[in-house]
């Protein structure tokens, strides 16, 4: 469990038009605004910053599962790098505007490496306590951002093991809209889709566009980018990816956000996660020193 007293104080990047919070906790993107005010990544008020938790909202990372783990009902659901200390490489940790929080650097790096000997007493990195018995496979994560006109995450796990191993993974990003009922995500037309909103698993077609008019829990079998229309905002949040071959739409509506204790009860027409990844059948499986990258770029438009 890490120590909230000792979270580092947050990563402030600045853009050419743009500005990005991330938290060395979890690797977190936490902020992400471009010429206004009006957030493009949404987190919640009372999201929390405990060093416990992962803050709902932003970008967290699902690493190395997505989800429940397969096995195990007992580990923290989404994998335990969300809530691990990553490592910040570049820019300098030791710079002194670094330390404050006020460089002007557009671009940071963060790592993380996971042994199954690992734990919180001999490393300075410490993992979720019983990781090792969650995922018994040594690997290194390595998180770039960089903040222009658009926020690019670029993520790449290797194996640093002997053995084979399959992990899942996912830029769980929730983008903050003006009310989700006006909302209509394109680019996943004609893509099949596990329905994870219904009792037991449903392949279906989408057909058109995606609108929302429920609780919505959707993973998308397609690596294509996709567009957030928003008439509220007037704005179009684009998010192409490389290295994806899933898309996950996501929205607990009025019915369940009462489940979560951080999100208010009307936080639901706030936001949508549309997240990139791969999950469940399109699992990445990495030999000993192979690497897979995964990239996601975010750009926003005025909606004519």
């Amino acid at each position: 469990m890490t120590d909230s007293s000792a979270l580092p104080t947050p990563l402030n990047l600045e853009g050419s038009s743009s500005r990005a919070s991330i938290s060395p906790f979890g690797a977190q993107v936490l902020e992400w605004t471009v010429d206004s005010d009006t957030p493009v990544i949404w987190m919640s008020p009372l999201a929390a910053h405990d060093g416990v938790r992962t803050p709902r909202g932003g970008v967290p990372i699902c690493l190395p599962w997505f989800g429940a783990h397969l096995s195990d009902p007992e580990a923290p659901k989404h994998g335990f790098a969300r809530t691990a200390m990553w490592t910040q490489i570049s820019p300098d940790p030791a710079d002194k505007d670094i330390a404050r929080g006020e460089s002007d650097s557009t671009y940071a790096e963060f790592a993380l490496a996971h042994s199954p000997s690992q734990n919180s007493s001999q490393s300075d990195q410490p993992v979720q306590p019983g990781a090792d018995g969650y995922f018994p496979f040594s690997f290194e994560a390595n998180l770039s951002i960089d903040v222009a006109d658009s926020l690019m995450m670029r993520l790449t796990v290797t194996n640093t093991d002997t053995r084979p191993f399959t992990f899942q993974e996912a830029f769980h990003t929730y983008v903050a809209v003006g009310d989700i009922k006006d909302v209509t995500i394109e680019g996943l037309d004609g893509a099949f889709y596990d329905d994870k909103s219904l009792a037991r698993d449903h392949s279906r077609k989408q057909i058109g566009e995606v609108t929302f008019v429920r609780y919505t829990d959707r993973i998308y079998h397609s690596d294509a980018n996709v567009q957030i229309r928003d008439p509220r905002f007037r704005r179009i949040v684009s998010i192409e990816k490389s290295g994806s071959a899933n898309t996950i739409v996501w929205n607990p509506w009025s019915d369940t956000v009462g489940q979560f204790d951080d999100l208010e009860s009307r936080a639901w027409q706030e936001f949508v996660c549309v997240e990139s990844g791969n999950v469940a059948d399109e699992a990445i499986e990495l030999e000993p020193d192979q690497s897979h990258t995964m990239t996601v770029s975010i750009y926003v438009d005025s909606m004519e």
